[in-house]
Formats: structure tokens, C-alpha cells, sequence
């Protein structure tokens, strides 16, 4: 009877070695590697050299005024010899459009302190989510120690029971020897107390083993909420470079004298 129950304990022991196995092979993921410098778009040509220095606030770019087509420039001997005609006429168009740069300055500065406040507020929201995020860990950490410690202690309280179990079944092993030797009856009372007893033991083994397997279901189910925070961090940060390429792309189209100067030429030609 023993050695078929010590087999069977034995064929219990190896199914779960071999469960365990599987449970830590499926919640092992692969590490990522560092990820590499960021990829440019097609059409897009590579940066070279230094960028330029961001120019204080209300200071123009020095820069000369770019030529319309056919027209000549002003610097030249050319021009200087032409009628006083045709510089009246300028002069009056120049005022013009000196006042629509005004207008459209005003417009680009007013648009740049409100792309500001919205960048403003945007950080104040992502710092706002790390501190929550910051918080919740902190959490979990501390209730996953709690947990830990009351399961240790649980643990330690039922090894002591057993160890007392243990001396007092030794010594009513003993008082049974000698009240074997007395009498027959007793004797067969008991062997039948023994079988009860072990039975009782195996029964605790059975619970001690269910409860183990409980514990390694909940560390199971601690990762894999451990990866959807980290998946989640991902998938923000992801967004947020996204945001900085665009605000990129439009401050370049806002400094970019070409996209500027592509405007005033749209406007005289409606007028």
C-alpha cells in the first residue's frame, strides 16, 4: 500500500515540476532592444549641420526682401536710374504692404502664444499622469509585500502545527508499542486509529498543495498587469513623439521665409 502511494505522490510531484515549467515559460517575453534613431519620411532630405538659434521674441530675421519675378533688385545701378513715376507709385504700394507684414506678424506672433499655452497645458496633463502612474505602482508594490508577508507567516504557523502533530503522534506511537504487548484488542483499535491519522495527513497535504497552486495563479495574474502598464507607457510615449514631430513641422513651416513669402504672393494676386 505505501510504495503504490509513494509512486502516486511521486507521478503528483513531476506534473506539477512540469506545469510550473509552462507557466514560467508563457509569461517570459522577449526584451526589446534599444530602439534606434528616428526614421525620416520619404521626400523628406536629411538634416545637416547645426539648427538654427531660435531668434528672440518681436526680432525679424536678418534677411533681405526676395524679389518678385521679372522684377529688378534694388541694391543695382539699374535701379537707381529709374523715373520718379514709377517710385511714387511704389512708394504708396510699399506702405501697403508694409502694413499687411504688420498684420500678418501680429497674426504669426498671436498664433505662437497659443501653440505655447497649449503646450503648456499638454505638459501639465502628461506630469499629472505620471504622478497617478507613480502612485499606483507604489500601491501595488506595497499590497503585493502585505500579501507576501501574511502568506509567509500562514506558511510558518502551519509548519509549526505540523511539527507538533508530528511529537505527539511519536509519542502516542510509543504508548501504543506498550499497550500492544499488553493486550491484542487494543492492538487492532490501534491500527485502525494509525490509518485514520493517515489519512488526515494526506488530506492536509492535498489543501497545502491547492493553496500553492492558488499562489502561483495570482503571481500569474500580478505580470501580466505589470505588461499592460508597461504596454500602456509604451503607446503614450509613442504619442507623444508623434506630437512633437508635428509641433516640429509646423514651427518649420512657420519660420520658413519661402512659405511666407508663397502667402504674399497669394494675397496681392487676389487684390
Amino acid at each position: 500500500m505505501k510504495k503504490e502511494e509513494e509512486g502516486e505522490e511521486e507521478g503528483r510531484r513531476k506534473k506539477r515540476e512540469e506545469e510550473k515549467r509552462r507557466r514560467r515559460k508563457r509569461g517570459r517575453k522577449k526584451k526589446k532592444g534599444k530602439k534606434k534613431g528616428k526614421k525620416r519620411k520619404k521626400g523628406k532630405k536629411r538634416k545637416r549641420g547645426k539648427k538654427r538659434k531660435k531668434r528672440k521674441k518681436g526680432k525679424k530675421r536678418k534677411k533681405g526682401k526676395k524679389r518678385k519675378k521679372g522684377k529688378k533688385r534694388k541694391n543695382s545701378s539699374s535701379s537707381s536710374s529709374s523715373s520718379s513715376s514709377s517710385s511714387s507709385s511704389s512708394s504708396s504700394s510699399s506702405s501697403s504692404r508694409q502694413q499687411q507684414q504688420q498684420q500678418q506678424q501680429q497674426q504669426q506672433q498671436q498664433k505662437k502664444k497659443k501653440k505655447k499655452k497649449k503646450k503648456k497645458k499638454k505638459k501639465k496633463k502628461k506630469k499629472k499622469k505620471k504622478k497617478k502612474k507613480k502612485k499606483k505602482k507604489k500601491k501595488k508594490k506595497k499590497k503585493k509585500k502585505k500579501k507576501k508577508k501574511k502568506k509567509e507567516e500562514e506558511m510558518k504557523k502551519k509548519k509549526k502545527k505540523k511539527k507538533k502533530k508530528k511529537k505527539k503522534k511519536k509519542k502516542k506511537k510509543k504508548k501504543k508499542k506498550k499497550k500492544k504487548k499488553k493486550k491484542k484488542k487494543e492492538k487492532e483499535e490501534e491500527e485502525e486509529e494509525e490509518e485514520e491519522e493517515e489519512e488526515e495527513e494526506e488530506e492536509e497535504e492535498e489543501e497545502e498543495e491547492e493553496e500553492e497552486e492558488e499562489e502561483e495563479e495570482e503571481e500569474e495574474e500580478e505580470e501580466e498587469e505589470e505588461e499592460e502598464v508597461e504596454e500602456e507607457e509604451e503607446e503614450e510615449e509613442e504619442e507623444e513623439e508623434e506630437e512633437e514631430e508635428e509641433e516640429e513641422e509646423e514651427e518649420e513651416e512657420l519660420n520658413n521665409p519661402w512659405s511666407l513669402a508663397m502667402s504674399m504672393v497669394g494675397y496681392f494676386i487676389s487684390v
